[in-house]
């Protein structure tokens, strides 16, 4: 497999996925008469795949980066998850239990009126 592709990286994954479908597929089917030509064809085949796949995976990933939405990052409004934390924060059990619910009060926040 190293020899046919060039990459040791790639031939130990592609036989080491073969080996693992021969153990499933053997113990029910039984060996085969020439079980090293059976693991080097589907570790040829996962091999090719993968290069086919890692071959066009730059365009996929340009044209789903276009459905993505730009952020504005100079927002200074607290999104819900930063008040989900500052109500966590403002219950903590270091402080005092009588502080805690006036804590939470949305009246008390001068940064989400």
């Amino acid at each position: 497999m190293t020899r046919l592709f060039g990459d040791l990286q790639l031939a130990e994954d592609s036989v080491q996925e073969a080996c693992s479908v021969a153990l499933g597929q053997w113990s029910v089917e039984g060996t085969p008469a020439n079980p090293t030509a059976w693991l080097v064809g589907p570790a040829r085949h996962k091999a090719i795949d993968r290069i086919r796949r890692e071959s066009r995976r730059a365009d996929k990933e340009a044209a789903a980066m276009q459905f993505l939405e730009p952020t504005d990052m100079t927002s200074t409004d607290v999104s819900d998850d930063d008040s989900l934390s500052l109500i966590f924060m403002c219950c903590h059990p270091a402080l005092d239990p009588t502080v805690r619910v006036p804590l939470t009060s949305p009246d008390c926040w001068p940064c989400c009126c």
